[in-house]
């Protein structure tokens, strides 16, 4: 009965690990450091991503001029 308990625990401990394996790989499908949070080279590629982001995602200044200030929409 106690081996039977013992197989069970680490059957069951193993498929706990595998799973989490798993989750992990698909979470960080996109990213290259694979979940890695601790070195430069992670943050420097977050902070060059972060920045082409905001650069294709300005405003035109037409856009900021043109714009009516009291809109009232139905």
């Amino acid at each position: 009965m106690t081996q039977w308990l013992i197989v069970i625990v680490a059957v069951a401990l193993s498929v706990a690990y595998l799973l989490y394996r798993l989750w992990k790989a698909l979470t960080s499908v996109n990213d290259p450091c694979q979940g890695c949070d601790g070195c430069a080279l992670r943050d420097e590629m977050r902070s060059r991503r972060r920045s082409a982001f905001l650069q294709n995602h300005k405003k035109k200044p037409c856009e900021k001029k043109n714009k009516p200030k009291n809109l009232v929409v139905l």
